[in-house]
């Protein structure tokens, strides 16, 4: 019945943790990481949405949190492919984390610091500059815009995306309550099918906090120039 376009690090896995715990996953199209949507009309999509800063913070605190963690580390549910916890033995982590450029590049070349790869995303080098784009996107996969979601290529095309479809916005940042806004989307866009009734009891549901607030360590904080390079 909708399409929801999952953008990375602004709590796309809680809404799907949320709609999977309410037992309305089937009537959701998921489209992640890459978008599914297109120049359509009368579609009902919803769309997580934050902060660029913090969305870029949040991809790279991630990696740094989750891919060479200590053995006692807890294991958040669902980590990439590319992270080392829960797919590396134990016992050749520590090899694997040596070998991992990822890895290397997060403590040796960047000291678990956003701040360094701000700084070469401004580098007037081209050369280290295309490092840090490719690190971006391979490395912490973080490099695509809100406008790439939508699959568009202009304001005016997305400002049309929204004008010919129903698009309703969750929005991670302090001051909403990312779980109320989740199900009154839910709501509002179940609204007028079979299971309207079913997702009633869904609006206003206390704010549990997404996944990624939950992991253990201290969150980079980017100074203003790094977030004039972002």
């Amino acid at each position: 019945l909708f399409i929801f376009q999952h953008v990375g690090k602004a709590g796309g896995g809680t809404v799907g943790a949320w709609m999977n715990e309410h037992g309305l996953m089937k009537f959701q199209r998921i489209c992640h990481p890459d978008s599914c949507l297109h120049p359509m009309r009368g579609k009902r999509v919803l769309l997580n949405v934050r902060d660029p800063l913090d969305r870029f913070v949040s991809a790279f605190d991630w990696t740094r949190l989750t891919i060479c963690p200590p053995a006692d580390y807890p294991a958040p549910n669902a980590l990439p492919p590319w992270h080392g916890l829960g797919r590396v033995p134990s016992d050749r982590l520590d090899k694997w984390c040596q070998d991992n450029p990822t890895a290397q590049a997060v403590f040796s070349k960047y000291h678990e610091d956003a701040n360094l790869l701000a700084a070469e995303l401004c580098s007037e080098n081209s050369t280290v500059k295309a490092s840090a784009l490719e690190f971006l996107h391979r490395g912490i996969r973080h490099s695509y815009s809100l406008q790439s979601r939508l699959n568009v290529k202009s304001l005016s095309e997305a400002r049309a995306f929204l004008e010919n479809n129903t698009v309703y916005f969750v929005v991670l940042e302090e001051g909403f309550n990312f779980t109320a806004q989740i199900a009154d989307a839910a709501f509002e866009l179940l609204r007028g099918s079979a299971d309207t009734q079913t997702s009633r009891h869904l609006v206003g549901r206390d704010n549990q906090g997404h996944s990624s607030t939950k992991l253990a360590g201290p969150s980079t904080k980017l100074t203003d120039e790094s977030a004039r390079c972002i």
